[in-house]
């Protein structure tokens, strides 16, 4: 079983069409680079995070990197021949790897629509945590305020957190 996350950032799309996505309630460009990077169809794959349960080769948080194609290709090796755990993957992340699949003109991994059109109270391949922790009623929660609930680690306490991604980026970190 493969845990994945996604760090995202503004597509160059998205940015260079800043003025036609803008909003007048936004208060800055902080807003506009968190929408674009939190937007399924105007992000772009950064990095990957990854931690293999069975085989435990992959270091807990190991980053994938090296250009969207390459992550995207990996991401469907690993998590073809296994199944895949996220948090709310159903809702971000499995739908920005179909566009950014199609946007860079290659396959959509074969995993993705299989997961895609699995019902909750299916199993696998995919078993998105999100909709798991919720239960299949109520308002989704985040995964901090879970971690924290359940006497984890804070995942927001690491060096970048996903809100510092595109800063890190711009940065060359």
């Amino acid at each position: 079983m493969i845990v994945f996350d996604l760090e995202t950032i503004p597509s160059e799309r998205a940015l260079a069409a800043r003025d036609a996505l803008w909003r007048p309630d936004w208060r800055g460009e902080d807003d506009f680079v968190r929408y674009c990077s939190t937007h399924p169809a105007l992000c772009q794959i950064a990095a990957a995070c990854t931690y293999d349960t069975e085989e435990r080769i992959t270091d807990p948080g190991k980053k994938m990197t090296g250009g969207e194609k390459r992550i995207i290709g990996l991401l469907d090796e690993i998590i073809g021949r296994s199944g895949v755990v996220t948090f709310n993957g159903g809702g971000f992340d499995l739908p920005v790897i179909a566009h950014r699949s199609r946007v860079l003109g290659i396959d959509v991994p074969q995993f993705i629509p299989r997961a895609l059109a699995q019902k909750p109270w299916e199993s696998g391949p995919h078993y998105d945590m999100a909709q798991i922790m919720r239960g299949g009623s109520g308002r989704m929660q985040s995964l901090q305020s879970y971690a924290i609930a359940y006497g984890l680690s804070d995942p927001k306490a690491g060096d970048v957190s996903g809100s510092g991604v595109y800063e890190a980026w711009t940065a060359g970190r």
